[in-house]
């Protein structure tokens, strides 16, 4: 049943007969006619009178048959546009994936080599989300030999900098790609010689220019200033990279 018809039994549920309940269910099959439909001819399709479906629409919690059509009519409308919208998001999300395949085609087999024949690798992220994401790479990694230091502070990333050689990686997952917090220990890192492979959201970001290879993702959702920010083609990317490390080793 839809949710129109949902929601208006069970506000006034008490008020209802059996033979109600019956009109309900042949309206709620009729409800793309309903617009469509007077109160005579809409009646004669759930098989009651006029009279009749007129009472039960103001038992519904409607002033009259005009107040219902129009409502009917605002809620399909609505239920049409948010179709449309999903469809519109499915569809954005498939050009936002194939767009951060094409951006990283080539890099990404770079910094595939980049990882495999590194003496040590550290990752870090900056955000909770990405960092959900980049530990599970990491973690992925390990069933082929291939291990990371988990870095979650840039307190720890600052920390491990005495640790690293010039072999060593820094993967770092950053949506801004501003370096503010840890600019010092970049350039600690570019003094050492420690290769940084940066993915971000931002191409022209600070963190590009201390990469020795940057990937990129493609999200609209970042570009709208929302709270939300849609972490599939992120997630893409970096599956992209351990499937190609995988099929590199």
């Amino acid at each position: 049943m839809e949710n129109f018809f949902i929601k208006a039994v069970s506000q006034h549920r008490s008020s209802l007969t059996e033979n109600d309940f019956e009109i309900v269910y042949l309206l709620d099959q009729k409800i793309q006619q309903i617009p469509r439909s007077n109160l005579k001819k809409l009646a004669e399709k759930v098989y009651t009178s006029p009279a009749s479906l007129s009472r039960l629409v103001r038992k519904l919690g409607f002033k009259g048959f005009s107040e219902f059509n129009l409502r009917i009519s605002d809620y399909l409308e609505q239920k049409e546009q948010n179709q449309i919208q999903i469809s519109d998001y499915l569809d954005a999300t498939i050009d936002e994936i194939k767009l951060t395949h094409q951006l990283n085609y080539r890099n990404v087999f770079a910094a595939a080599h980049l990882i495999l024949d590194a003496n040590e690798r550290y990752a870090y992220a900056t955000g909770w989300k990405q960092s959900q994401l980049l530990f599970n790479f990491v973690n992925d990694l390990i069933l082929y030999d291939k291990k990371f230091y988990a870095l979650r502070t840039k307190e720890d990333l600052a920390d491990s900098v005495p640790y690293m050689a010039e072999n060593s990686l820094v993967l770092l997952v950053s949506i801004s790609g501003k370096i503010d917090d840890y600019r010092a220990t970049l350039e600690t890192l570019r003094l050492k010689k420690v290769k940084i492979i940066s993915i971000t959201y931002q191409q022209s970001s600070e963190l590009v220019k201390y990469s020795e290879i940057p990937l990129f993702f493609i999200t609209e959702t970042l570009s709208h200033h929302q709270k939300y920010w849609s972490a599939l083609s992120l997630s893409y990317l970096l599956n992209l990279l351990l499937q190609t490390i995988i099929d590199e080793k």
